[in-house]
């Protein structure tokens, strides 16, 4: 069975459970919100407590990406070729960091406690060398930690289609192998077409959704900070429309580069569409009740 379908859940029905469901450490704190069974990646939430420092990990057997949501968290990792010092990462609010596979993390300090988005990506095969700290900022397997905040937006290259949109985009990262890209996507409120009507969308690879704030509207219903969503390839969505505009952290595992094919035929979508999730058959109960945000002022 491939990783499933999930459009959308809000993260605040997903339960905390103890670090150790996904084999992190037991004073971690997480929510998983996606899986796959066949090769073991994920992607959670994971809260780090305020204090003293989590002992060092063992060398990952895999890629992780890190997105800070609040808080602050340093770490360690032992110079390339193990000559030299130790090089020290700092990851504040809303930084992103990406980890490859081999490397081998120091101990985790967050004084004031973390919360962090973790995508965990499929181990590499057997036999395929992985780098550590080479300060090459474009290669695929270097160590990298980026300032989203410091980052210029980018509006000049998006699908004419999504105009009504006036969307943005921060490109955090894209491997070189077309494995992944990852990036923060931004659009304006009062996105919606003037004649109220969109095509739908399909895209030969996976897309991959944390929605960080604002809101964003389709045929499952309304998302609120918090929402999240993983659409495998060749699934027809859409479309989507946003009041309040959103800011939001993508992924586009198996590529590099945005490929979509548009339907002719546009639909329109309802004001405030009923929540209506797409979820695996074994979802808990709490994931496909409706998600009440108070929005008075």
């Amino acid at each position: 069975m491939a990783r499933a379908h999930i459009e959308f859940i809000q993260s605040q029905k997903v339960a905390w459970q103890p670090g150790a469901a996904l084999g992190l450490d037991r004073r971690v704190r997480v929510k998983t919100l996606g899986q796959d069974p066949q090769d073991g990646a994920w992607t959670a939430l994971v809260d780090v407590p305020p204090g003293e420092a989590l002992p060092a990990a063992e060398t990952l057997a895999a890629s992780e990406e890190w997105f800070v949501l609040r808080g602050a968290v340093a770490f360690a990792v032992p110079a390339a070729g193990g000559t030299g010092a130790d090089k020290e990462f700092h990851l504040a609010r809303h930084h992103y960091a990406y980890l490859p596979a081999g490397t081998t993390l120091g101990a985790l300090r967050s004084p004031e406690g973390a919360r962090l988005l973790v995508f965990r990506n499929t181990p590499p095969a057997a036999g395929v060398a992985s780098g550590l700290v080479k300060g090459t900022r474009d290669a695929t397997d270097d160590l990298m930690v980026v300032d989203a905040p410091a980052m210029p937006w980018d509006a000049t290259v998006l699908d004419p289609k999504l105009l009504h949109l006036r969307m943005s985009r921060k490109i955090l990262r894209a491997a070189a192998d077309g494995s992944c890209r990852t990036y923060l996507l931004a659009g304006l409120p009062h996105g919606r077409p003037a004649d109220g009507r969109a095509g739908l969308e399909r895209h030969p690879h996976a897309e991959e959704m944390f929605l960080l704030s604002g809101d964003l509207a389709g045929p499952q219903g309304v998302m609120h900070p918090g929402a999240y969503f993983y659409r495998p390839r060749d699934i027809l969505h859409g479309p989507h429309f946003s009041d309040l505009g959103f800011l939001m952290f993508m992924r586009n595992p198996g590529t590099n580069s945005i490929v979509t094919e548009w339907t002719a035929e546009k639909q329109g979508l309802a004001e405030a569409p009923p929540y209506a999730p797409i979820l695996p058959p074994d979802s808990p109960a709490a994931w496909a009740e409706p998600y009440h945000r108070d929005t008075d002022f």
